[in-house]
């Protein structure tokens, strides 16, 4: 949806009609920078009557504005007396000591928008019970949305801790975010990189404080593996501990974007607790440290 701007500057009372109309572009393009009451008698009064059709498939959901450069420059000096009229304004009413008001208006204000989006949600969604009198109702409206999965509209869906809408590997829907943890082992008080991008882990040698070097299994193109102990596993009868498989990623960026692919298919077949009798190797864990993915499975 193209707007094409056509001043003709024409002087017709007040100020020239280019200088107007750059107002008039400005209260649009900085609406939502504008507070919602402000005086009648002040420039900033205008409210934007910007709105879109929802329903409508081809609405784009914004507005092209093609200026000049003459006629930017004039949005822009609008847009400097917005900020400094908005500036003496707030000025004169801490002076007048108005704050108090003005913020019961806002809050008042705010109120109301919060009922309409309330009203909306209850149009849009007749079978959703909430408490009409509850002021977080919207709130528990959009939660309830974001809550239902699937066909079976009561099913509650879990999302990542501190990511609303974004879920664990394997219980996102099409189209929907996920998510998984990276563990990252460093090195306490240290930073930097490591002295060469390649790393050979020497047998002998304890790898992330975790495990045991043996020997070196195996090079392809993306990774190399290593035979090693687990450390941390508890020992048998006869006092060995669980031999693993630690295949060390490359210090590539397309081959850590890879190897994350990985991780997401073995964590979701680890997932069916189904590995066993489908003789599908099975991942431990997986980390990152000394700049490396490393994949950790079973030997």
């Amino acid at each position: 949806m193209d707007k094409y701007s056509s001043w003709s500057g024409e002087d017709r009372g007040g100020g020239s009609s280019s200088s107007r109309q750059a107002t008039a572009l400005m209260r649009n393009l900085c609406s939502h920078l504008i507070p919602a009451r402000m005086g009648s008698n002040n420039m900033l009064s205008h409210k934007s009557s910007l709105e879109w059709d929802n329903d409508d498939p081809d609405e784009p959901g914004y507005i092209v504005h093609r200026l000049t450069n003459s006629q930017l420059i004039s949005v822009e000096n609008a847009f400097e007396k917005m900020v400094s009229s908005v500036k003496r304004v707030s000025e004169d009413r801490v002076r007048n000591g108005s704050n108090e008001e003005n913020f019961q208006q806002d809050l008042e204000e705010a109120e109301r928008m919060l009922d309409q989006e309330e009203k909306r949600y209850k149009e849009s969604s007749p079978d959703t019970k909430v408490d009409p009198n509850s002021r977080s109702a919207g709130m528990e409206l959009l939660l309830q949305q974001t809550k239902r999965g699937g066909e079976n509209k009561n099913e509650i869906r879990e999302s990542v801790p501190d990511f609303p809408g974004i879920y664990p590997p394997g219980k996102g829907k099409k189209g929907e975010m996920e998510c998984f943890y990276l563990p990252i082992i460093t090195n306490s008080q240290k930073t930097g990189f490591e002295p060469t991008k390649d790393m050979v882990l020497k047998p002998g040698s304890v790898f992330a404080n975790n495990y045991l070097v043996q020997s070196e299994l195996g090079s392809a193109a993306f990774s190399t593996a290593y035979r090693c102990l687990d450390l941390s596993s508890e020992e048998d009868d006869d006092g060995y501990q669980d031999e693993v498989c630690l295949k060390v990623i490359k210090n590539t960026k397309d081959y850590f974007d890879q190897s994350l692919d990985e991780i997401k298919i073995l964590q979701l077949l680890k997932d069916t607790n189904r590995v066993q009798e489908n003789n599908i190797v099975e991942m431990k864990s997986f980390f990152y440290h000394r700049e490396h993915l490393v994949i950790v499975t079973e030997l």
